[in-house]
C-alpha cells in the first residue's frame, strides 16, 4: 500500500496521534445498502470486500446494534489504549490521527499520549488504509454525506495517482488529504475533515 504507515512508525512520529482501537461487529453483519453505491465501488478498482470506516454507523460497535444504548458524545473519546491483536478477540479497529485541523483533533493532539499505549501493544495490526472524517471525528466523508461525497471521491481519484482500495479507504495519505481539503470546501458545515490512518485487528490473526 503506498504511504503505508505502520503502528511502530505512527508511535514515532510526532506528527501522527495513536489514539487508540474499539471493536466492531462482524463485517457479515455490516449492511451495506446504505453507505455503499455502485459509484463508490467503481472507484475501487481492484475489487471491493467491505467498507472500513472509523465512522460507527457504517461499521458499528456491538454496542451500537443495542437500541437501548445511548449515543456516543465524542466516538473517538471512547477509544480504548491498542493490545497486541493476537490477545483480543472479535473484530477491532485502530486509527492514528494524521491532520489536525479541528478542535477535537488539535485537543487531543494537545493530550498527546492519549490512550496510552505499551509499545509492545501493536504487534499484529495491520494498515488497510486512509480514512476521511468530518470535523466531529463521526461520520465519513465518502460514505455518509450523500452523493456530494461520492462526487468529489470520483474528482479526487481522477486528479491524484491513487484512489480507494477493496475496503473503500484511500490507498495513500497524499489522496486522503487531497480529498479532505476539498470535502472542506464542498461541505463547509462539517469542515475542517481530518484524515486518519486505520489498523484492523481481525479474528483468529
Amino acid at each position: 500500500m503506498e504511504n503505508e504507515l505502520s503502528l511502530e512508525r505512527a508511535l514515532r512520529d510526532q506528527r501522527v496521534l495513536v489514539a487508540g482501537q474499539d471493536e466492531r461487529v462482524s463485517p457479515d453483519l455490516i449492511d451495506t445498502s446504505e453507505f455503499v453505491t455502485d459509484d463508490v465501488i467503481k472507484l475501487a478498482p481492484k475489487g471491493f470486500r467491505f467498507p472500513i470506516s472509523f465512522d460507527r454507523s457504517v461499521w458499528p460497535r456491538p454496542c451500537d446494534l443495542d437500541a437501548s444504548a445511548k449515543p456516543a458524545a465524542s466516538r473517538l473519546l471512547e477509544l480504548e489504549p491498542f493490545h497486541a491483536c493476537g490477545g483480543l478477540g472479535g473484530w477491532r479497529l485502530g486509527a492514528a490521527l494524521l491532520t489536525f485541523s479541528g478542535p477535537l483533533a488539535s485537543k487531543l493532539k494537545e493530550m498527546k499520549d492519549y490512550p496510552a499505549s505499551p509499545p509492545d501493544s501493536y504487534r499484529g495490526w495491520a494498515m488497510v488504509g486512509f480514512d476521511v472524517m468530518d470535523h466531529g471525528l463521526a461520520l465519513s466523508g465518502l460514505l455518509n454525506l450523500g452523493e456530494v461525497g461520492h462526487s468529489v471521491a470520483a474528482k479526487t481519484a481522477e486528479s491524484t495517482s491513487s484512489g480507494l482500495n477493496e475496503f473503500l479507504l484511500w490507498r495513500s495519505s497524499d489522496s486522503a488529504r487531497r480529498f479532505a481539503d476539498l470535502m472542506s470546501t464542498a461541505v463547509s458545515a462539517h469542515a475542517p475533515f481530518e484524515v486518519l490512518a486505520l489498523y484492523l485487528c481481525a479474528p483468529n490473526e
